[in-house]
């Protein structure tokens, strides 16, 4: 199974639980693993944020998901949001990666991993875990990747 990541993973692991002195250990394991992506919009988030200079340096090297096709679902997609949503919030979703991230996702059945939170049914807000759920696509966090792929990050420890 492969796996795409959000921006908010990147930004939570390096602000709060992974930190690159404390686990530097996840960065090199993001580095290396085959089956983990993420899409150049997410690399162009996180070159915006406050966090850049040390965040875009750890993020550099993890793959980027490259589609070469144009993405048949991002039609309906962008009418389910449009007719789900309001407005404001229909631009706020459509606007950023997390729409692309979900489009993906769908073409290619990647798993999205994300730390926003499944909102539930009749939401005002747009998350991605709400709209996965609607389009029948898997969508977890990093700790249940890491659990899904039975990862030992001590194996990626530079010393």
């Amino acid at each position: 199974m492969r796996y795409l990541l959000d921006t908010n993973v990147f930004i939570e692991a390096y602000r709060r639980y992974y930190q690159e002195k404390i686990v530097s250990s996840f960065w090199e394991y993001l580095k290396e693993e085959e089956d983990i992506f993420t899409l150049q919009e997410v690399k162009d988030e996180i070159r915006k944020g406050k966090d850049k200079d040390t965040l875009e340096n750890l993020v550099k090297a993890v793959k980027i998901f490259s589609y070469d096709k144009p993405l048949t679902n991002q039609q309906m997609l962008s009418d389910y949001i449009y007719k789900n949503y309001s407005s404001e919030q229909a631009g706020k979703f459509l606007n950023v990666a997390d729409y692309l991230l979900v489009c993906v996702a769908k073409e290619y059945n990647i798993v999205i991993v994300t730390h926003e939170n499944f909102l539930g049914k009749g939401a005002k807000k747009a998350s991605i875990p709400n709209i996965c759920k609607e389009f029948d696509i898997d969508c977890v966090d990093t700790f249940e990747m890491l659990k899904r792929k039975d990862i030992d990050l001590s194996k990626y420890n530079k010393d």
